[in-house]
């Protein structure tokens, strides 16, 4: 029988619901996910990281509809080859934005400026540390400790994609908008960040538009998507039958969706694009996403800016300021230390730290990705949180959510060695006012 190792009593953690947050502990772990002790972030640290974050999602989108519509010249490499199958659908994929809700992430460096080292898309998770834990943290830090606190988003702002895509027209002759939320049951934190995305966008949808446009939110396995030539059902067992949907939230990167098929071979993944892209479906975040979480548009963009070209003068000096250098050979990066990552690869997985002289001194298990970045490494100052079992030492990884091109709400992770993975603490924030 495993046994959990000592939890520290009396803490902000005892008010966190697992239902809201399941992965709060597992018997395996030495510390709970969160940390103990909070970190104060200052209104002007805040307001630069949105700042930063909304600016740089402005422009790398814009560079990734360049490349989708074809109007972005001379290009070193082509992006799309990465993902063929998913080229066509990218290709004609009008949605209003490139990624409805991002997460970019970034390492403040040692003279304490903010740099980019990934987005996070297509499939960003993080949603109840950010927009519910935290606040669980803000009430229980400002009663036990007296503290003046600038209120955090609860995440009302989430269903901003929603409510944009409900006004469209094709929707307002319908008897009811149907709107499912699809994860993977089994993995429970997607089914956590799933589930809460649904209850706060079926909140706030009743509170602003039920009157006016009647809708079912759904929330479902991914296994109870059907894909017909026609649309995209999920099952009724109250009138045992298909209720078709609309609109479609999907946890499930679309570099595994690009591959799914039914047990008789049928291609369920691409049928469900080809459906999108004829407007059966609408689909947060649309397919386009792939492109700006493909992280060689980070290479191209460093490459641009390197060239002087495409970008303005204005998107440039952030670029400079707020971008990693990013190559997609180590050439460039030779006699210094750099890190290797997949290009797809997600929670630290397959990345690999190089050293000046060439010798590997991390590298993490492998992933399916056959495609690399190359990525200066920026340091940043030794930080230090309370978890159950003592003092934990690492570094910080800053993220700030971008919705509709708006910089949302921040959510930090403290990580124990020098690459952010599964094994990182999550750090509640504290806004000062």
């Amino acid at each position: 029988m495993k046994m959990y190792k000592y939890r520290k009593p009396d803490t902000w953690l005892d008010k966190i619901d697992l239902n809201m947050m399941p992965y709060l502990d597992a018997p395996e772990w030495e510390n709970r996910y969160p940390t103990i002790s909070a970190l104060l972030m200052s209104n002007a640290n805040k307001r630069e990281l949105q700042r930063i974050s909304a600016g740089l999602t402005a422009a790398l989108s814009r560079l990734a509809e360049a490349l989708r519509t074809n109007n972005n010249g001379a290009m070193p490499f082509n992006l799309f080859n990465m993902t063929d199958k998913l080229t066509p659908y990218i290709l004609a994929d009008n949605s209003d934005h490139v990624s409805y809700i991002s997460r970019l992430d970034f390492v403040k460096n040692t003279d304490g400026c903010y740099k980019l080292v990934e987005i996070n898309s297509d499939t960003p998770c993080a949603l109840p540390e950010t927009f519910y834990a935290n606040k669980v943290a803000e009430a229980y830090f400002a009663k036990e400790y007296g503290l003046h606190l600038q209120p955090r988003s609860d995440g009302e702002e989430l269903a901003e994609p929603f409510l944009k895509l409900l006004e469209q027209p094709k929707y307002a002759d319908k008897d009811v908008v149907r709107i499912a939320f699809a994860a993977d049951k089994g993995y429970s934190e997607d089914w956590a960040n799933a589930k809460f995305l649904f209850e706060r966008v079926q909140e706030v949808l009743r509170e602003r538009i039920l009157s006016k446009q009647p809708f079912v939110c759904r929330l479902v396995g991914l296994d109870e998507l059907i894909v017909h030539d026609d649309g995209v059902y999920i099952p009724n067992e109250i009138f045992h039958k298909e209720d078709r949907i609309d609109i479609l939230y999907r946890l499930h990167p679309l570099e595994l969706l690009m591959d799914d098929e039914s047990e008789d071979g049928y291609p369920v993944g691409l049928k469900l694009m080809e459906l999108v892209n004829f407007g059966a479906v609408d689909l947060v975040n649309p397919v386009k996403s792939i492109v700006l979480q493909n992280k060689a548009l980070l290479a191209l963009a460093w490459y641009l800016y390197q060239h002087r070209l495409f970008w303005t003068p204005q998107e440039e000096e952030l670029l400079a300021a707020h971008l990693t250098p990013t190559y997609l050979d180590s050439k460039p990066l030779a006699g210094q230390r750099y890190i290797k990552k997949p290009i797809f690869g997600r929670e630290g997985a397959g990345i690999a730290i190089v050293e000046p002289d060439g010798a590997t001194s991390y590298e993490a298990e492998e992933c399916d990705d056959c495609d690399l970045i190359y990525q200066q490494f920026v340091p940043s100052a030794d930080v230090q949180q309370e978890t159950d079992n003592g003092e934990a030492t690492g570094k910080y990884t800053y993220s700030c959510f971008v919705i509709n091109g708006k910089a949302s709400e921040t959510f930090v992770r403290l990580q124990p060695g020098e690459i952010t993975g599964v094994e990182a603490y999550f750090v509640p924030v504290l806004d000062e006012i």
